[in-house]
């Protein structure tokens, strides 16, 4: 029985040295300040960049004038939709990096939760605005074409107030 246990253990502990090995381990210690802020500017830089992808997608895909007679294809903002979604629900793995400058981890995490939840905000009214128009609404009511449209561009303002503020944390740690 002994052996047994022995034998497992030693299986248990080269398992775990394997998958140590494999992982990321900028997860398991703490970055510099300057390694830190590169991580977060990494994903803060292709999350930004995500989202406003999807703010051109409906500037190309929604005309300026909607009337009733307007033919919309909702595909292209579908598929930024779901990319950007990809990318907030990804960018949240900075939230587990540590730095040794505890201030500036503490700052930065919050901002960045922050500017997480607003995405995830735009990314709702976004999804609403797909709807609306992929399921014809906007034939029978188009007073909500100029709300649709107000919500999107506010909700994707505040999203990049979030991104400047994060920006402006990161550069008084530099």
């Amino acid at each position: 029985m002994k052996k047994i246990i022995v034998s497992l253990i030693g299986v248990i502990i080269t398992i775990s040295f394997i998958l140590l090995a494999g992982c990321n381990m900028e997860f398991f210690e703490k970055l510099s300040p300057i390694q830190y802020n590169n991580k977060v500017v990494e994903s803060l830089n292709q999350t930004s960049e995500t989202i406003e992808n999807t703010i051109l997608v409906y500037d190309i895909s929604i005309p300026d004038l909607v009337t009733e007679e307007s033919e919309i294809d909702t595909t292209d903002m579908e598929t930024s939709y779901d990319l950007a979604k990809e990318i907030i629900s990804n960018s949240a793995s900075i939230l587990e990096l540590s730095s040794k400058d505890e201030a500036q981890q503490t700052e930065v995490r919050v901002e960045f939760q922050n500017y997480i939840s607003l995405g995830e905000e735009y990314l709702a009214k976004y999804l609403a605005m797909i709807e609306y128009y992929k399921t014809g609404l906007y034939l029978e009511d188009l007073s909500l074409v100029t709300e649709h449209d107000t919500t999107i561009y506010d909700a994707y303002n505040t999203f990049i107030e979030s991104n400047n503020t994060l920006v402006d944390i990161l550069e008084s740690y530099i």
